[in-house]
């Protein structure tokens, strides 16, 4: 540290803090810089070097000031300013006294009266605002302005009284902020408090009110003919609740401050983080007529002044009436204003383009495959140089181009397939034996890379998101490698993560995510019910005896339902996939009604012909009977159908006996043979 600034610190001892603060007896009181604490969140202690500190145990977080950074920060001034007010000189510290001087006794807080004021000084001129507009760039109101707000000038520097009238008339004064006329120097004398609002006098209940940041933007304020208050500096974090309650008194607030600077390698603004304090304090005490002005070409109202000339009156109340619009309104489109262009898909219902996908399945149920399959129709002709696919042979695959199960590829985009699950050499055995070598925009980025070429471990890696802004479709495979600590069962955290799957999908062609069913039982995913929920299509997958995948609907919302039966034969060259059955939903009901409708008919007529064999000859068994019709009959089956029409065999008599109040309808008869053994009707 340098000698000479220690040196500072330990000389002014305590008294910038005593100044500003009531510290009790124990040397507590309330921090400055937030607010909602008692009055012990803040405490000042002398170090073993002789300097104080200051330090917030509570929402600054243990956060300490030495007397320089507590002036820098408490009065809104760059460091250099906060060592000037401190009586220092930056080259004369480096050379410090030898002794410093005894520490001063503690001096109580003086406020400034009326009377003192008046006699502070003297009246400013027009020569000392040219003088003071000489150091600034920007707009620099008149002295009727300046006036208006009771400036004097002492020395070289403006004193703006924060002052305000009480109910009963009398004038207090919070602080006097002085301003330097030729540089950016600001200095605080007779400081009672620092939680105030400079001009609160302006504020009438007929009239907005605008809150700026600083004294000057103020003056340029009223000087259009406006009224306007400001914060005390940019880092004011606490504003007394009287303060507050004057503000309300206003027709509206309209909340300006600083914007925020476009300098790249500025440190961040505290204006706005000011502003936004501001209004969440007028909130909590019930204000609701509050409204913020942000502008782009210009940092503060002042600089807006001079870049506006005179125009710069309309421009504040074309940005009011902006504010005064709400942000949806202005934003957001109404429903006539949405793109009428029907849904796009990556693959005909079944990858909506730009959308969430889920395929769900049990372990052996070809999900892997499936994803390789799908991406080598999505990169389709795309490849640079390449019309059609082949398989490890070199032979052409003719139904590989522009089709998957069936569906057509409407966009045919670069894929990434995100492999957390398998090992490099069975994805090189897989990705050539269904043709796919070759494929310049298809990448494949798998659990065996290390270092910076890792796969990801979060769904918002940079690297992610960047190919998806170029249009790319991602395959994840599996959803399970991505829940990091998070508990699959848990439906918050799944949420959590399935919606940003959803936004990475958003951004570009889609994403595809590759889940495990439930191991047991008959539930087509494993998990939450955020998993399926909130994708925009969630696809299940079966395989059943007969080798054959059933691809159906778990959760559709980008179109209706239908069925999918493909069969991927494994040749000893290279995989195809035949699709062998796609039918919607509706033609899928259509079909089982005209079924059961069949089936219907063929019980009724095998009834038919049960009865008249027995009206034939009444001493038939239906053994006997069943051995007559045969293939189609069996002798339970003979009884069950006779028992229809009222038939009943009694075993011990070895008869027919007939109730006709015992028939039944066709409907009992097709429920109560869906478990007969013989399978056909």
């Amino acid at each position: 540290m340098n000698d000479g600034l220690q040196q500072l610190k330990v000389r002014v001892g305590r008294q910038p803090f005593d100044n500003r603060l009531d510290f009790d007896g124990q040397g507590f009181c309330a921090c400055p810089f937030h607010n909602g604490d008692g009055q012990k969140s803040m405490h000042l202690k002398k170090m073993d070097d002789g300097a104080w500190i200051a330090t917030c145990f509570s929402a600054c977080n243990q956060k300490k000031w030495d007397a320089i950074a507590f002036v820098e920060q408490y009065d809104s001034v760059s460091t250099a300013e906060a060592i000037r007010s401190l009586g220092g000189d930056t080259p004369r510290e480096r050379n410090p006294a030898a002794e410093p001087p005894q520490e001063k006794e503690k001096t109580p807080k003086q406020r400034m009266t009326d009377e003192q004021w008046r006699a502070w000084g003297r009246e400013i001129t027009a020569d000392d605002v040219a003088r003071f507009a000489m150091s600034r760039k920007d707009k620099t109101a008149g002295v009727e302005a300046f006036r208006k707000l009771g400036c004097r000038v002492q020395g070289d520097f403006i004193g703006f009284p924060n002052r305000y009238t009480t109910q009963s008339g009398e004038v207090k004064y919070d602080l006097v902020r002085l301003r330097h006329m030729d540089r950016k120097e600001i200095r605080i004398e007779y400081n009672a408090s620092m939680q105030g609002i400079f001009n609160r006098d302006t504020v009438s209940g007929f009239e907005d009110v605008f809150v700026v940041e600083g004294e000057p933007d103020v003056a340029v304020m009223e000087e259009a003919g406006y009224r306007a208050v400001s914060v005390i500096g940019g880092s004011q974090t606490k504003v007394e609740r009287r303060a507050l309650r004057r503000l309300m008194k206003a027709d509206r607030i309209f909340l300006v401050g600083d914007m925020p600077s476009h300098d790249d390698e500025a440190d961040e603004d505290p204006g706005q983080n000011c502003i936004d304090n501001l209004e969440r304090l007028l909130r909590a005490e019930g204000a609701a007529n509050i409204y913020r002005i942000t502008f782009d070409d210009a940092h503060d109202v002042s600089e807006l002044a001079r870049l506006k000339g005179p125009s710069f009156s309309k421009t504040i109340a074309d940005l009011r009436t902006e504010a005064l619009t709400p942000w949806v309104i202005k934003n957001i489109p109404t429903v006539s204003q949405l793109d009428k262009t029907p849904p796009k898909w990556v693959v005909e219902r079944l990858f909506p383009y730009g959308c969430l996908s889920l395929l769900c399945g049990k372990q052996g149920a070809q999900k892997s495959l499936i994803g390789l399959l799908a991406a080598k129709a999505i990169t389709g002709a795309a490849c640079k140089g390449y019309s059609a696919t082949f398989d490890g042979m070199g032979n052409r695959l003719t139904d590989s181009k522009g089709k998957f199960l069936g569906r057509e590829i409407l966009h045919e985009v670069p894929v990434l397939y995100v492999d957390a699950e398998n090992p490099q050499s069975e994805v090189s055995n897989r990705i050539q034996k269904i043709g796919i070598l070759g494929r310049r925009n298809f990448h494949y980025w798998g659990e065996w890379e290390h270092a910076d070429k890792a796969v990801p471990s979060i769904v918002d890696d940079p690297r992610l998101i960047s190919f998806a802004d170029a249009g790319g479709f991602i395959i994840f495979d599996s959803l399970q490698d991505w829940y990091g600590d998070a508990l699959e069962i848990d439906n918050t955290a799944m949420a959590k993560l399935m919606n940003k799957f959803k936004h990475l999908a958003r951004r570009g062609a889609g994403v595809l995510l590759l889940h495990h069913a439930s191991k047991y039982g008959e539930s087509g995913y494993r998990g939450a019910t955020s998993i399926v929920a909130i994708p925009d299509m969630a696809i299940l997958v079966k395989k059943n005896d007969d080798e054959v995948l059933e691809i159906r609907e778990e959760r559709f919302r980008m179109c209706g339902g239908w069925e999918i039966d493909a069969k991927i034969t494994f040749g000893a060259e290279y995989y195809s996939l035949e699709t062998l059955r796609d039918e919607s939903l509706s033609a899928v009901t259509r079909r089982e009604g005209i079924e059961k409708r069949d089936k219907a008919d063929r019980v009724e007529a095998d009834t038919e012909r049960v009865v008249v064999e027995i009206r034939t000859d009444p001493e038939r068994t239906p053994s006997t009977l069943g051995q007559a019709l045969k293939p189609m009959m069996n002798a339970k089956r003979v009884e069950k159908l006779a028992a229809t029409r009222g038939y009943t065999w009694d075993a011990q008599s070895e008869e027919w006996n007939h109730n006709p109040a015992k028939q039944a309808t066709i409907l009992p008869i097709r429920t109560s043979l869906e478990g007969d053994a013989s399978g056909s009707y």
